[in-house]
Parts: structure tokens; sequence; C-alpha cells
């Protein structure tokens, strides 16, 4: 049973989502789950060896840890995996990926309810 501030943290992403979610498909090899993430992006410094900085620009995408379920488990986000947007009569492919040094993924809220997914737009169909 969910603790109170789990079901309101849940709760809280929930309405977010009902107003600012996007549909997409979360791919791991040849298994795929719809998901109903919130978009959104940043643009993150990125500072070489060499001490060149170079400007790169992260989707970021907000999801319910319960909706990413594949072969019937839940799983966590890895790098590598795909998400999928279809925009209007395009399809937006995006490849899940480490930034910074820093994990591609992390906890969207303290009751970990939601992942906080970091990715990049590999290609357009």
């Amino acid at each position: 049973m969910a603790s109170p501030i789990h079901a309101a943290v849940r709760c809280a992403l929930r309405s977010a989502r009902a107003v600012a979610y996007v549909d997409a498909v979360y791919k791991r090899g040849s298994e795929s789950c719809p998901i109903q993430p919130i978009k959104s992006s940043v643009d993150v410094e990125l500072i070489s060896g060499d001490g060149s900085v170079t400007v790169a620009k992260v989707i970021l995408w907000r999801v319910l840890a319960e909706e990413l379920v594949i072969q019937g488990q839940r799983v966590e986000p890895a790098e590598g995996d795909r998400i999928e947007e279809q925009v209007g009569t395009s399809k937006h492919t995006y490849e899940v990926q480490t930034v910074g040094g820093e994990s591609c993924f992390e906890p969207a809220d303290p009751a970990h309810q939601g992942f906080l997914i970091r990715s990049r737009l590999v290609q357009t169909e």
C-alpha cells in the first residue's frame, strides 16, 4: 500500500501529465510499450578535455515509473533505449543517453514514482 506522500506525488504527476503529455512509444530492442510523458528540452554546455565548449540540446521525458513495462516487467530506463514520438506526419526517434557523465535518468520526484529520462534526437522520418 502506498503511503499518503507517494499517493500525493503520483496524483500530482498524473495531473500535470493530463494537460501537458505527448503520446510516445518506449522501445528496448524489439520490445516496446506506450507511454504518455511530459516532454521538455534544455541546452547543456559540455566541456571537452581541451577546454572547448559544445552546447547540446537534451530532450527530457518525465514518465511515470508504472508505464515502463517491458515483457510484463517494470524496467528502469537504460542507455540505448529509444523513444518514438509521432509529430504530424513525421516520426521523431530519440535515444536515451548519458549527458556529461550523469546517468541517463534520475528519479523525477522524491517518492520515486517517475523518471526523468535524458535523450537526444537521432532520427526523423
